[in-house]
């Protein structure tokens, strides 16, 4: 059997380049459970001559093309790669978050999807019918890992486009969120969460020191949802001594629990995204963020914390959101702006199909376009520079304004602008 792996670029200014992790594991239980499976792996981000499909399907017949779809401002392009893959003959597997939201939508074009782990779905797409827990996943990177890796440093674009070192990985130590916010889809695709086990921690750390990397960016939803865990795993990082961050962002009441922090400060993380999301309490209700919210004082004592320990902070916030008023996004914005961050992001709340808020949109009409239109107006921007959520305390132009204004104040401090 040949198989093709696509992981689709994103038609984003400045997109970060950089490998799945998720492929290479099925690629690696593959290998595992019958070497005989040919498998290759398309990445339409390295944008090099040979990275579009048709050259792929020119030269080998492939039997599978599997489209790992993760976002929805990849929409019309999964559509397009399953279409020509479809026209070569190949059977058209879709998976990741986006592309098993729309599968059913496109039967013409999809074979099958796959929801959640594509790991185990794997092996039962193989034809076996054992279910592997996460803790017994091979190990997921490649045999000759530096020569894997060697374009995307070469890119220079990691995630967040910055990075301690030059040689630097994905890596995972767990998967899924106990919580339950309502912008995010995470909780509903990936399950409840999971730890990837203290021991294959400890063998991949090993294995990517013996190959040279430095760094690991972790690609986790909630590194610390189990204090014990997380302790065990800042052990591993410190025998190893790989630098370490968290661009998918990091509790921030981890940052508050004494012992956490003093295992994170013997470390070598060098950034911390932490996700602030509201800064007061009305704010947080609105979002439904339960266990996750500080108050103010707490939050200035993180980013103090952070910046005493020598460790970069990048606070996530978040507006526009049902419920709020021009001046609870103002309150937000200013708090922001207050805080001893090295750096911080304001995202525009979007309602990503599967998410509650987006079901609270359509019920109450607050979009600014018709469902069906929505990954129209992704598509050459990032999420958090956009609003198509118009409420009858804001319009979605007013936040789009609010944001922009806030945006400028912050360069002009940062003398990127006169």
């Amino acid at each position: 059997m040949k198989i093709l792996f696509v992981k689709l670029k994103e038609p984003v200014f400045n997109a970060p380049i950089v490998p799945s992790l998720g492929l290479w594991s099925m690629k690696a239980i593959a290998r595992k459970i019958d070497p005989t499976i040919h498998i290759d792996i398309l990445d339409e981000q390295l944008d090099y001559e040979n990275s579009n499909i048709e050259y792929f399907l020119k030269q080998e017949k492939y039997d599978v093309v599997a489209i790992s779809a993760m976002f929805s401002v990849q929409h019309f392009e999964t559509l397009r790669i399953a279409s020509i893959a479809k026209s070569y003959g190949a059977r058209v597997i879709v998976g990741g978050i986006h592309g098993s939201l729309i599968a059913e939508d496109y039967p013409e074009l999809f074979d099958d999807y796959c929801i959640g782990e594509g790991e185990n779905w794997f092996l039962r797409f193989l034809g076996h019918s054992r279910f592997l827990d996460l803790v017994n996943f091979p190990n997921p990177y490649p045999e000759r890992l530096k020569e894997e890796m060697f374009i995307y440093w070469m890119k220079k674009r990691p995630f967040s486009l910055t990075s301690k070192t030059d040689k630097w990985v994905p890596f995972e130590t767990s998967r899924g969120c106990p919580r339950s916010c309502d912008f995010c889809i995470v909780p509903s695709y990936w399950g409840k969460w999971r730890p990837v086990g203290l021991s294959n921690v400890n063998d991949r750390l090993s294995y990517l020191v013996d190959n040279d990397v430095q760094e690991v960016f972790i690609s986790d939803d909630n590194m610390s949802a189990n204090k014990e865990y997380f302790l065990n795993v800042m052990e591993r990082f410190k025998y190893y001594g790989t630098y370490w961050s968290t661009p998918n962002g990091f509790s921030a009441k981890t940052i508050l629990d004494d012992r956490c922090f003093k295992a994170i400060a013997k470390t070598n993380c060098w950034q911390l995204q932490i996700a602030f999301d509201a800064t007061t309490n009305k704010n947080a209700e609105l979002i439904d963020m339960k266990q996750k919210f500080v108050e103010q004082e707490d939050a200035l004592k993180i980013s103090r914390r952070l910046k005493d320990a020598g460790i970069r902070s990048v606070g996530f916030f978040l507006i526009g959101y049902p419920g709020q008023t021009l001046q609870d996004m103002q309150e937000t914005l200013d708090f922001a702006n207050s805080l001893p961050l090295d750096n911080r992001h304001i995202y525009i709340a979007t309602p990503y199909p599967g998410t509650v808020l987006y079901r609270k949109c359509i019920d109450n009409e607050w979009l600014d376009c018709k469902p069906h239109e929505i990954y129209s107006k992704f598509i050459g921007n990032k999420s958090y520079q956009i609003s198509i959520i118009s409420t009858p305390e804001f319009k979605s132009s007013q936040v789009i304004e609010l944001r922009a204004k806030d945006r400028e104040i912050a360069m002009r401090k940062k003398g990127l602008i006169a």
